[in-house]
């Protein structure tokens, strides 16, 4: 019997290993999508009351009759929060006129830094259907935790970590980890099911059509 090469062996043994991890990474997400999206043990969704990037005040009820996609992010996030919003951004092209009758919106899980002016500019090139939401640290806890959204603010700058106020802690430089899902909500404001933030964004329009009917 030829002995398999040292090299040759790590190459596999490394191979399997990443694959493990990503069966695994998945898996964990399955389950957790798989335990929101159980309406029946806990609630997702309800009232809240920001400010959209224009500065309105802005109810859920203001957009009832419409299907709600649900996001939320910071604009300082370097990867998934872009991939979320050029999902959504995506999918209203693809329903084309059918997008009218839907609304995505992108609610600050950072409103220390993110002012209703900051999430304009940061929206100006996706799709206009996309609303942005913020306000103030308690309006924001409110709606995450209707929606079961997790964030916690992640210090980079330790010369700065004892920041507490708002005003200090928006000169800080920190990041924000946070859940990254979007949430289909009824045109009556029911929720309805939950995507991982990188669904394709064919997938995520037909499940819209399919509400649409």
């Amino acid at each position: 019997m030829k002995k398999i090469p040292i090299i040759l062996l790590s190459t596999l043994v490394i191979v399997t290993s990443v694959q493990l991890w990503i069966t695994k990474d998945r898996t964990g997400q399955k389950k957790e999508m798989e335990s929101i999206s159980k309406p029946e043990e806990s609630a997702i969704g309800g009232a809240f009351t920001l400010l959209d990037q224009d500065g309105k005040v802005t109810h859920d009820t203001d957009f009832h009759g419409r299907i709600m996609l649900v996001a939320f992010g910071f604009t300082h996030c370097p990867d998934i929060c872009p991939i979320t919003v050029s999902t959504l951004s995506k999918t209203m092209e693809l329903l084309g006129d059918k997008a009218s009758q839907v609304a995505g919106l992108f609610i600050s899980v950072d409103p220390a830094r993110d002012t209703p002016q900051v999430m304009k500019e940061f929206l100006h090139s996706f799709d206009p259907h996309i609303v942005g939401l913020t306000g103030s640290d308690v309006q924001v806890k409110q709606v995450a935790d209707a929606y079961k959204v997790y964030y916690a603010r992640s210090i980079t700058d330790e010369s700065t970590d004892q920041a507490s106020d708002t005003q200090n802690a928006a000169k800080t430089d920190y990041s924000v980890d946070h859940s990254g899902y979007i949430y289909m909500i009824s045109k009556e404001g029911q929720f309805m099911r939950v995507f991982p933030y990188n669904v394709p964004e064919q997938e995520l329009a037909h499940a819209v059509e399919s509400a649409l009917r």
